[in-house]
């Protein structure tokens, strides 16, 4: 038989042994939302992060860039990099050797040197 009968479905309900809940509907509901990562809790972890170095890094690398050039100060600050990345911290650098105003003030303030990136405001 392709289709059961409805004796058959009476057989298989949950609400045929339970005459309590015979007039709710038992249809399977699905989600909404955002599926729940159960493994790790919480939300899904972005791949890429954009990572900053504190003022304090970047103007050491800076005085080490003025005093011993570009390939120095990466083979001393970034010995583990090679290939497109090097090329990337390189291309950083420069930036930061171009706002060292900058950052020299932000040496000057008290919890300057450890912060991250300062936001203008407004």
């Amino acid at each position: 038989m392709l289709f059961p009968t409805t004796s058959d479905k009476q057989q298989f309900s949950i609400c045929a042994r339970r005459p309590s809940c015979a007039s709710r509907d038992l249809t399977l509901k699905v989600p909404r939302g955002r599926t729940p990562n159960h493994h790790g809790g919480g939300r899904k972890q972005h791949q890429h992060k954009h990572t900053w170095e504190t003022y304090e890094f970047q103007l050491a690398v800076d005085v080490a860039y003025e005093s011993t050039g570009i390939q120095a100060t990466l083979s001393n600050f970034f010995p583990g990099l090679d290939g497109t990345m090097l090329d990337t911290k390189q291309k950083s650098i420069y930036p930061w050797v171009k706002r060292k105003g900058k950052r020299v003030a932000m040496w000057d303030m008290v919890t300057g040197a450890l912060s991250l990136g300062i936001r203008s405001l407004g």
